[in-house]
């Protein structure tokens, strides 16, 4: 049989992901590779390769040797080698996948929170969720959200503005003194949000700042945490009539893989640790740690 050149466009993907899906469900260890070997020789034949296999089972003590398949050209050059392993790193034997879709990522892992673990058989696995390709990250900084809400009083902004006392003035005092952005190789901190006012001629008496504190470090993140929450107490205190609340955070816990083989698997990717929150660092506050988008770790 001639080996069948089709029309284009030649890439089909439905074909491809159903052949994808077959084969990633035949076990394929180091020395075990026969079934596969076997499925993937069928299909290059179909196609109307030369397909055969060499002598290398036998000298490692496998089931198979390397295959081998010739695919004649349809111009006078030198031929091209393509290459691939067939077998799969443990665990490879009998596993079975699970998807998961979260929602609600980019308002605080609300999805990943309320993943309902029970309905999942999986208990190790890789979260994709970064554009850094070929890293393992395997750590997630810790973060505390800062609330505050600084009042002052209003007044009539072009009448008597001596009456009134601006909390937009209170709270650029106090963001003006922050520490803000990269505060060391652990440690970001940030005011992302600042809403207040009535009207353009009423001197504001409430605003309220949400903002970030993160680290690698829970020493330091408390430090940086403290440090931003008294520049709002600080910042009313030099303006009589005004007040500040930034009660105590609610928080993120840092999230750290276990670097042991057993742990992450035998992932060969350089690790990194990420700067942003991870559903892996949610899942590990139910006592469920998993790895993001190049590892892969127990829960």
């Amino acid at each position: 049989m001639a080996f069948q050149y089709g029309p284009a466009p030649v890439i089909q993907p439905a074909r491809l992901q159903a052949l994808f899906l077959e084969l990633v469900q035949i076990d394929s260890l180091s020395r075990r590779e026969g079934r596969i070997a076997a499925r993937l020789a069928r299909e290059l034949d179909e196609l109307g390769a030369e397909v055969s296999f060499d002598g290398a089972g036998a000298e490692i003590g496998g089931e198979t040797g390397n295959l081998i398949a010739h695919v004649p050209g349809t111009v006078d050059a030198p031929a091209l080698l393509l290459c691939a392993h067939m077998d799969t790193v443990e665990p490879g034997v009998g596993v079975t996948l699970d998807v998961v879709f979260t929602v609600c990522e980019e308002v605080g892992l609300l999805g990943a929170r309320h993943l309902d673990f029970a309905r999942l058989r999986a208990r190790s696995g890789l979260v994709f969720d970064s554009d850094a390709v070929g890293f393992a990250f395997t750590r997630a900084p810790g973060a505390n959200l800062i609330e505050a809400v600084v009042r002052g009083r209003a007044a009539h902004a072009g009448m008597a503005p001596e009456r009134g006392v601006s909390a937009i003035q209170v709270a650029a005092e106090a963001i003006a003194a922050m520490r803000l952005g990269r505060i060391d190789p652990e440690t970001t901190a940030n005011i992302g949000v600042i809403t207040g006012g009535r009207a353009v001629n009423i001197v504001p008496d409430e605003v309220r700042v949400r903002g970030e504190a993160r680290s690698h470090d829970l020493a330091r993140l408390a430090t940086q945490t403290e440090h931003m929450r008294a520049c709002f107490a600080e910042a009313a205190a030099r303006h009589a009539g005004a007040a500040a609340e930034a009660p105590s955070p609610g928080s993120t816990s840092r999230w750290r893989c276990p670097t042991t083989r057993r742990s992450c698997g035998s992932w060969p990717r350089p690790r990194r640790a990420s700067g942003a929150r991870s559903r892996p660092q949610a899942w590990a506050a139910a006592a469920t740690p998993t790895s993001s988008t190049a590892g892969g770790c127990r829960w």
